[in-house]
């Protein structure tokens, strides 16, 4: 917690970037509970008092990948609908939170169509990094006729993978 009492010092903090090397540092170790309090500190109203920062898409990327070292699918998804709510969620953002779910339980591929449906409902168009992640997720659960479906949906979209026949 050496990272977190250092931010919370009562220093005046005018950016996210030192709570996003708080993040990011925490991450490497897989420490959720470093991850909750660093976004406690940015987000709760009575710890806000302190500082002038605001999280930003790179404070939201790295408390998620942060919970996903850790295992932690519920905390990534909360994280994933702290960023919409505050229109932080970028592709990256979704991309993430679909690698650690990949990663931690590669049984559901239906994870992909969630992420899918909630970008399409925060107005976010997916990317060449979310079709890679995308195609990984179905790949891990052996649903190749999902990889293939996919692709094509994505070549709908105008998103395409370079360097993939």
């Amino acid at each position: 917690f050496g990272c977190y009492g250092a931010l919370n010092s009562g220093v005046a903090l005018r950016t996210a970037a030192p709570f996003n090397a708080a993040l990011s540092a925490a991450g490497h170790s897989g420490d959720a509970s470093v991850a909750k309090a660093v976004m406690s500190l940015l987000l709760d109203e009575n710890e806000r008092a302190a500082h002038e920062a605001h999280p930003d898409r790179t404070t939201f990327l790295a408390a998620i990948e942060c919970a996903g070292r850790a295992g932690e699918l519920e905390y990534a998804d909360e994280l994933l609908s702290l960023a919409e709510d505050a229109r932080l969620a970028v592709p990256e953002t979704y991309a993430k939170v679909l690698l650690v779910h990949t990663i931690i339980d590669r049984t559901k591929p239906e994870v992909v169509e969630t992420i899918l449906q909630r970008m399409a409902s925060m107005g976010v168009q997916p990317n060449e990094g979310t079709l890679k992640t995308a195609v990984l997720c179905l790949a891990r659960a052996r649903d190749l006729e999902g990889v293939l479906v996919l692709k094509e949906r994505f070549e709908a979209m105008g998103v395409g993978l370079t360097g993939v026949a």
